[in-house]
């Protein structure tokens, strides 16, 4: 399929373990070239990667005009603004020759940042938004689209003349940044507020997520800790990655995982769980 993309196969004697005897991932991001012999899939090197938004809409905003981007897979395409949005912004720079009131210069520029989300949402729904703008302008933007759009990135600097490449590499890199910040700030309020389970040891949290417990698990991105699973659950005498028996199993019994930046977890405790029960 390429160098970026191809196919993950995991074949598995255990389907009570596994979900399935046989399945297949397509994935986009690079061939992994490894064959890996275990109970459960070893998805835990591919956690980082394939959690991050890959479908989300592109906003440019400028006094000249609203840009509007849909980006799928690591690739962006210019679409046409909702025909009822003020995508021509000119309007605010009249005020501004006409009038000397800074105030009523504000609201008028509110007023249409504001008509510019309630559109977006009107055409889009609840979808995920990057913004490109500079800072005054981005500001002003999401102090009037309030809690109407989920932005989940913003990039500094002009959209004006920004070719197509520099908005998908810009953007890309604002959504795997504001991915990380919103994990480590949830890993943060879980622990400031208790909830993390008091488990260090990994083959706990291991065997809390296989059977069932894990409402929430934290995992250390690219991070692997070789053991052994229980001889209930398994016949492979080898070792295997609990981290990726522990995420498979969160997935499967319908947990959240969340990937989290190597730097705000120790390398001694890779896992951390809210338990059900």
């Amino acid at each position: 399929r390429g160098s970026e993309s191809g196919f993950m196969w995991f074949i598995s004697p255990y389907p009570e373990a596994s979900g399935a005897t046989v399945r297949a991932f397509e994935w986009q991001g690079g061939k992994i070239p490894r064959v890996v012999f275990s109970t459960y899939p070893e998805i835990a090197p591919l956690l980082e990667a394939s959690s991050i938004p890959h479908e989300f809409f592109v906003l440019g905003l400028s006094r000249k005009q609203l840009a509007v981007f849909a980006c799928k897979d690591g690739a962006c395409t210019e679409i046409e603004p909702p025909a009822d949005l003020p995508f021509k912004l000119g309007e605010i720079e009249n005020i501004e020759h006409a009038c000397a009131d800074r105030h009523r210069i504000a609201r008028r520029e509110q007023h249409l940042w504001a008509r510019v989300a309630a559109g977006f949402r009107r055409k889009f729904g609840d979808a995920k938004v990057v913004l490109i703008g500079v800072e005054a302008e981005r500001r002003s933007f999401r102090a009037a689209a309030g809690t109407d759009l989920h932005i989940i990135g913003e990039v500094a600097g002009s959209p004006d003349g920004l070719p197509i490449s520099q908005v998908e590499k810009k953007a890309l890199a604002a959504v795997a940044v504001g991915h990380a910040s919103a994990a480590e700030s949830l890993f943060e309020n879980d622990r400031e507020a208790d909830r993390i389970a008091p488990l260090i040891d990994v083959r706990e949290i291991c065997d809390a997520a296989i059977e069932g417990r894990v409402h929430r698990l934290y995992v250390r991105v690219a991070t692997q800790f070789l053991g052994r699973l229980d001889p209930a659950v398994t016949s492979v005498t080898g070792d295997e990655d609990l981290i990726s028996a522990a995420v498979a199993s969160a997935l499967r019994t319908g947990g959240d995982v969340i990937p989290v930046p190597a730097k705000s977890m120790n390398l001694g405790t890779p896992l951390a769980a809210v338990l059900r029960y």
